[in-house]
C-alpha cells in the first residue's frame, strides 16, 4: 500500500528492478528532458512537482536531484528542491537523497562541487530540524565498493 516515487529517474532502473520481483508496486518515475524520456511516467521539475501534498510515502533521489542542479551550479535551487521533495511525502513517510556528499582524495576535481552541494544541503536540513524538530534527520556514511577510499552520505528525513 505504499507510494514511491523516483525523483530523477534516470533509466528506470529502479522501477524495473521492483518490477522483476513483483506488480503489487506503485512507483512513478519522474524525470524530464532526458532522451529516454519515453521512459518516465511523469515529466516534469523537480523544483515543481505535478502532484498533491503529502502524495507519497517514499521519495527516492539517487544521484539525481539535488546532484542535478549542483553539477550545474545551480547551488542555490537545492533549497527549493528539497522543501519541494518534502512537500509531497506524507506524513510518516520518508524521503532519501545520496550522495549528499562524497569525499575521495582520487577525485579532487569534484571535492569542491560536492562540498557546496553538502554545505547547501546541510543548511536546508538545519532549517527543517529548526522549524520542525520533530523531524528525524539521519545522514549515514557509505563506503564505495569499488573504491575504498571514497565515502558517500546518504541523507534520510523521517516526516513525523
Amino acid at each position: 500500500d505504499k507510494k514511491i516515487i523516483d525523483v530523477g529517474s534516470g533509466l528506470g532502473n529502479f522501477k524495473k528492478g521492483l518490477n522483476k520481483i513483483g506488480s503489487d508496486f506503485d512507483v512513478i518515475s519522474f524525470d524530464k528532458g532526458m532522451a529516454w524520456e519515453s521512459a518516465m511516467d511523469i515529466k516534469g521539475d523537480a523544483l515543481e512537482m505535478p502532484f498533491r501534498d503529502e502524495s507519497f510515502d517514499l521519495l527516492l533521489a539517487y544521484g539525481s536531484a539535488p546532484l542535478m542542479y549542483s553539477s550545474r551550479g545551480e547551488f542555490s535551487s537545492m533549497a527549493p528542491v528539497i522543501r519541494e521533495m518534502l512537500r509531497i511525502v506524507r506524513k510518516g513517510g520518508t524521503l532519501k537523497i545520496f550522495p549528499v556528499a562524497i569525499d575521495n582524495p582520487d577525485f579532487p576535481e569534484g571535492q569542491k562541487r560536492y562540498s557546496k552541494m553538502a554545505s547547501e544541503v546541510l543548511d536546508v536540513v538545519g532549517e527543517i530540524h529548526q522549524q520542525s524538530p520533530d523531524f528525524k534527520i539521519k545522514i549515514v556514511e557509505v563506503k564505495d565498493f569499488g573504491d575504498q577510499q571514497a565515502t558517500r552520505q546518504l541523507l534520510e528525513i523521517s516526516k513525523p
